[in-house]
């Protein structure tokens, strides 16, 4: 579903993402990789379209946006 507003998990579902997706996954090489984006651009969704394609890597996905509010 294109126009859903929580973070998308399949390719399917991604619009026009391949590159960003295969940078990401050359990143997998490196210990560390950062994502770094402005809010709501589709961050969360290449993160978890690769979990769902990469199942030979150890995730580790935590979403803390309930705690942003508690650092103000």
């Amino acid at each position: 579903m294109l126009f859903d507003p929580k973070p998308k998990e399949r390719r399917e579902d991604l619009f026009d993402r391949d590159d960003e997706l295969n940078k990401l996954r050359t990143g997998l090489d490196y210990p560390v990789t950062l994502l770094l984006g402005i809010r709501r651009s589709g961050k969360s969704s290449l993160v978890k379209v690769l979990m769902s394609e990469e199942k030979d890597v150890i995730w580790i996905y935590l979403d803390l946006r309930k705690y942003e509010a508690m650092h103000t």
